[in-house]
């Protein structure tokens, strides 16, 4: 199946925009003083953010028209054997949905996990509970049913935007929600977004308000896409450039391993600001002389 590079384009824009932003972001946990409160970062991680939340769901738009085109190419072309006991777990992998996304899910949350077990040992209490990779993989589990159904997504967007509202309007814990949730447990009010107030976290991704970019991310995929075509020609002309372009190539390769840049940039990025602490915490030894 041929990539749209355009989708791999963006998310290589949206990798090189995170890494970026967490050179500056990571310092202050490791007891640097270094500032991620310039404007300017917070503008690229906000973009970072946003732009991959959105293409998950626009994944998962493809991936089910790919999938429900493929069955139907295969009912079409041979009906011989519709016994899932024959099916190999590529099989199972590559023609069923649902099997496809839950296991991409349960990739993508031990990859969290993972991370939450590595930032507690670094970070202590401001490890990471629930960050950018629990919440994909949580909301995928509760939306690829409805990828193709409106009716449930267009409401439930409606409903975590109003309720993420009402949040905002009581202040960034979410205590204008408080009075309405107050019986929700802590922790699992953290997770959804209702309200916070004990929890802190160097990265916290919430359902409420974040699931509403990842379904404004269904519906444009759904209009871009249909039956896996490109809609719009200007789609087809990005991906044109990109493949007579070889700055592009390098982006769109990034994008197309974003997921595992992401889980190998962080390691990078901390042993980097570890060298130079070490290095500035260690003055010279008396005798030799410095160059600076």
């Amino acid at each position: 199946m041929d990539r749209l590079l355009e989708i791999d384009l963006l998310k290589g824009c949206a990798v090189i925009l995170m890494m970026i932003f967490h050179v500056f972001y990571l310092p202050k946990y490791m007891g640097l003083d270094i500032s991620s409160d310039a404007l300017i970062l917070k503008i690229i991680a906000r973009i970072s953010q946003f732009i991959f939340i959105t293409l998950v769901g626009v994944n998962m738009v493809i991936s089910y028209q790919r999938n429900k085109k493929k069955n139907k190419d295969k009912d079409n072309k041979d009906n011989k054997d519709n016994n899932d006991k024959n099916k190999s777990y590529g099989d199972l992998y590559k023609n069923n949905n649902t099997f496809k996304q839950i296991i991409r899910a349960g990739y993508i949350l031990l990859a969290g996990m993972c991370i939450s077990l590595v930032t507690y040992l670094l970070f202590d209490d401001w490890y990471v509970k629930f960050g950018i990779l629990h919440f994909i993989g949580i909301s995928i589990l509760i939306l690829f049913k409805f990828v193709d159904n409106n009716y449930v997504l267009i409401p439930a967007n409606i409903l975590v935007l109003v309720l993420w509202g009402l949040k905002t309007i009581g202040g960034g814990s979410g205590l204008g929600l408080y009075k309405y949730f107050s019986w929700v447990p802590e922790r699992l009010a953290f997770i959804v977004g209702l309200y916070n107030t004990n929890f802190k976290a160097m990265d916290h991704f919430p359902i409420v308000p974040w699931i509403a970019v990842m379904i404004n991310g269904i519906l444009v995929g759904k209009l871009m896409y249909t039956k896996t075509k490109r809609n719009y020609p200007i789609l087809k002309k990005i991906n044109d450039k990109v493949e007579e372009n070889k700055p592009l190539q390098i982006i769109a390769k990034i994008g197309q391993y974003s997921f595992k840049i992401y889980l190998v940039h962080y390691v990078i990025i901390y042993l980097m600001w570890r060298v130079y602490k070490e290095i500035k915490s260690d003055p010279l030894p008396t005798g030799i002389p410095s160059i600076y």
